[in-house]
This record gives C-alpha cells, structure tokens and sequence, in this order.
C-alpha cells in the first residue's frame, strides 16, 4: 500500500499520466466518476495542480488546482454550486470548506489538510483536498514534528493511505454532518436511499 505526502515534485520524477483539460472542455468521462480523493500537489513545469486516486487503483496528475478540481466535480454532476453550499450551511450551520455531495450516488467528499506550513511555496498555495467518505477503510491518528497539530492516516479502499491535518473530533464532525445531509436530500427525495454508509463507516472505524 502506497503512503504519499505532500512536496514539490520534479517533472522527472513524477511516475503518473499528466492530464490537461482546456478551458470549457468537459472532464473525462474514463476515469472522473471513478474519484475517491485528490489533493494538491507542486509539480515542476505545472504548479499548482491535483493529485488523484481512483477507485481502479490509478493515480493521475490532474492539471487543476485542488479548488478548481472541486468545482469540476460540481460541473461534472450538474450541481449547482451555490445552491450546494446555502443548502450545507441550513443543514450544518457552518459555511467554511463544505462536504461535496452528490445526492444521486450518495457519495460525499470530505475536506482534509493534506500541506502543511513547510509544503507551502507561495501564499496562493492551497492546503485543502477532498475524499470520499464512504471509501475509508482504516482512520488512525499519527505524530510527529511535521504535522504541528492532531493528524490522522486516512487508509481508502486499501490502495492509498493520506497523511491528512486533522483531529478525530473533526473527523467524527465530518461524518455526522454527512448524515445529517444524506438524511436531508432523502428527504427531498434526491438519493438513491443509502444513507447509512456513513453510519457504517463511523462503526467499522471507531472499532
């Protein structure tokens, strides 16, 4: 199983396919329903752009920053951004750095702290990266001199694991708020009716 952090990456060294979508063309059908994470990494040449995992065990180099891959997935899935976000903050009462979800599939995408201060070049730099929630298999808390405050190891579907900023309250924060919105899009009658995946998760991962 692969652990990855966050650093600068040379273009030599950098051992995945370089994707490159231009302005107004539609992401790849092939491989972008097939996200379980991405976070934001500095490659030589390109910057700023996304690190991404798919469920098939691929990794892609994703010519986007990690904000700008967010809101490709709103686009992908015809969600509209806005709407998104008033509905999470009437849910959760929070408006900072919201869940993505995307009620047809009763998937959720968590923010997670993937830099920390010494990956950050400029102060344009992002930190923040998304997962899915309901592909965690294993969450354990980790230290060290790296990560200043709580952290956590993030195992998804046993193929990558994610160092990510970020304390078990948070994350246990995280989860119920993914309840509490699946529960309330099923309510208005726009999920398939799954809602207790991330009720399992919360049990398979506190055990």
């Amino acid at each position: 199983m692969k652990t990855v952090s966050s650093s600068v990456v040379p273009l030599r060294e950098l051992n995945m396919p370089v994707v490159e979508t231009r302005r107004g063309r539609p992401v790849d059908d092939r491989w972008f329903p097939l996200m379980v994470a991405w976070r934001p990494m500095y490659v030589e040449r390109y910057g700023n752009v996304s690190h991404v995992y798919l469920s098939d065990g691929r990794e892609l180099c994703y010519v986007h920053t990690s904000a700008q891959t967010a809101r490709d997935v709103y686009r992908y899935y015809q969600l509209d951004v806005a709407a998104c976000r008033a509905f999470y903050r009437q849910i959760t009462g929070r408006s900072q750095t919201p869940l993505i979800v995307i009620p047809g599939l009763d998937r959720v995408y968590m923010p997670i702290k993937t830099r920390c201060g010494a990956d950050l070049k400029v102060r344009t730099d992002g930190v923040t990266g998304y997962v899915a929630i309901g592909d965690l298999t294993q969450c354990d808390e980790i230290q060290g001199e790296r990560w200043a405050k709580p952290a956590l190891r993030m195992e998804v579907k046993n193929r990558f694991t994610l160092n990510v900023q970020m304390s078990t309250d948070r994350l246990w924060s995280h989860m119920a708020d993914a309840m509490n919105l699946m529960a309330a899009y099923q309510a208005r009658q726009e999920t398939s009716g799954t809602i207790r995946t991330c009720l399992d998760i919360l049990t398979k991962l506190s055990q």
